[in-house]
Order: C-alpha cells, then sequence, then structure tokens
C-alpha cells in the first residue's frame, strides 16, 4: 500500500484514519480539503480541482483523504493501489462532527487551510444525515469501477476501522523483525 485514497461521510474519520496510516506507514498524507477550500469556506472551481490532485499524485507514496466527488475523484482512483470507504453509521458521523465542532468551534482545525474555521449548520448536519441515501451509492459505484487491481476496503463499523488499523501495527512489527523487505498488510 502505497497511493491510498479515502472516501466517506462528514464526521467519518477521514482526516484521523489517514493521519493513524501515515504515521505507520510513514507515507505523507494529504488531506484534500485543505487543497480545494480557500478562507471563507470558498471552494476552489473544479477547473481548479484536477490541476491541485494531479499534483498532489505525482508523488511515489501517498494518502489523500476527502469526499469530494467532483471531477478530479476519477483521478484519485486511477492513481491508488489501495481505497479505503468509510461507512459508518449516520449517528457515529453525526455525534463525531458535533465532537470536532465544541474541539476547533471558531478555529480552522488542522486539516484545513486557515480562515475556515470549524462550523456545524443545519446544511452540513444535512449532508451527514442524508450520506448514505444521496452520495454513498455512487461514490461506492466510482470505486467499483476501479476496483480490479486495487485493493478495495469497505468498513462500516468502528470495530473494522480499528481492525484494519492492527493490521498496519503487526506489519510495522514484522518489518522491525524482518527489515529486509517491505511488509504488506494482509487484506
Amino acid at each position: 500500500m502505497e497511493r491510498i485514497v479515502i472516501f466517506g461521510s462528514p464526521g467519518s474519520g477521514k482526516s484521523m484514519l489517514a493521519e493513524q496510516i501515515g504515521e505507520r506507514l510513514g507515507i505523507p498524507v494529504f488531506h484534500l480539503d485543505r487543497y480545494l477550500w480557500k478562507p471563507g469556506w470558498v471552494m476552489v472551481s473544479r477547473e481548479e480541482e484536477a490541476p491541485i490532485v494531479e499534483h498532489l499524485i505525482k508523488s511515489h507514496e501517498w494518502i489523500i483523504d476527502g469526499d469530494s466527488g467532483g471531477t478530479a475523484m476519477h483521478v484519485r482512483l486511477r492513481a491508488a493501489d489501495t481505497i479505503v470507504l468509510l461507512d459508518l453509521p449516520q449517528v457515529i458521523c453525526l455525534w463525531r462532527a458535533l465532537r470536532r465542532w465544541i474541539a476547533y468551534r471558531g478555529k480552522s482545525r488542522p486539516d484545513m487551510p486557515s480562515g475556515c474555521p470549524e462550523r456545524l449548520d443545519w446544511p452540513y448536519l444535512w449532508a451527514i444525515w442524508t450520506y448514505p441515501s444521496a452520495r454513498l451509492p455512487r461514490i461506492w459505484a466510482r470505486i467499483q469501477e476501479y476496483a480490479v487491481g486495487r485493493k478495495v476496503f469497505r468498513l462500516q463499523t468502528s470495530s473494522e476501522v480499528k481492525q484494519f488499523l492492527n493490521v498496519f501495527d503487526r506489519s510495522a512489527a514484522a518489518s522491525q523483525r524482518q527489515p529486509t523487505g517491505p511488509a504488506t498488510p494482509a487484506e
């Protein structure tokens, strides 16, 4: 796993998972929100999105988290060797969004650009609540288009996310015992 994309609902834990995997594998993490939002919560144009993503995927190893389903989604999927979809229950995503809002209220969180203070409004909550019916089917269908030749993980519970991370812990321990080659997490 050298080129990993992570998708999921707002509040599903994409950025946190990306950081945890990046730390375990020593791979750079690119939070898509940091690149696609401008101060004041202004989204870059569709014309700007693809070149930004093209630039991010030029390196040999990377983790990109973000659920932007815009024009650059196919760029990330085509370049990835591993696709992770966080398909957690809405209640968990809502709870995490609320918890994050409390922690970062009035300031930008680390995975966002400055000038985008944490917010929690009805459209955002509605986006989380309707994600399983409004966005998830299209994203899953797009992932399936690129699944051949890639590792695809659809994690639907917090327990599955923990088990997924444990693979990296075991792989890191194995690579320390056998420094002759890179460890590859088992599926």
